[in-house]
C-alpha cells in the first residue's frame, strides 16, 4: 500500500490533533498547531510534490500556529499554578512516612 505524501501529512495531522484532544494540558496546544499545520501541508503537497519544502512549511506553519494559539491558554488556571509548600504536621524520620498539609 503506496501513500502519497498528502496522505501521509493528512494522517501525521489527524494524530496530532486526536493527541492533543486525548491529552489536553501537557501539551498546551502545541499538539493541535503542530497537527493544523499537517493538515495545511498535506493540501499544500497535492500541488507542490517536494518533501523538503513540505516539512520547512510545516515547520513555519507551526511556530507561526504555536504563537497565535497559546493566547488561548489561560494564564491564571490553576492547573498551570507554580507549586506551593506544604506543611508537615508531624515530624518525618528519614525514609519514614508522615502527615502533610498541602493546600
Amino acid at each position: 500500500m503506496n501513500l502519497t505524501p498528502s496522505q501521509i501529512w493528512f494522517a501525521i495531522g489527524l494524530g496530532l490533533l486526536l493527541l492533543e484532544l486525548l491529552v489536553p494540558l501537557p501539551t498546551f496546544l502545541i499538539a493541535g498547531a503542530m497537527g493544523l499545520s499537517a493538515l495545511v501541508v498535506a493540501l499544500v503537497a497535492l500541488v507542490i510534490p517536494f518533501t523538503a519544502i513540505h516539512v520547512v512549511l510545516w515547520m513555519a506553519l507551526s511556530g507561526v500556529f504555536t504563537f497565535f494559539i497559546r493566547r488561548f491558554v489561560p494564564r491564571d488556571s490553576k492547573k498551570l499554578a507554580e507549586a506551593v509548600n506544604g506543611v508537615t504536621l508531624t515530624e518525618i524520620p528519614v525514609g519514614e512516612y508522615g502527615r502533610v498539609q498541602y493546600e
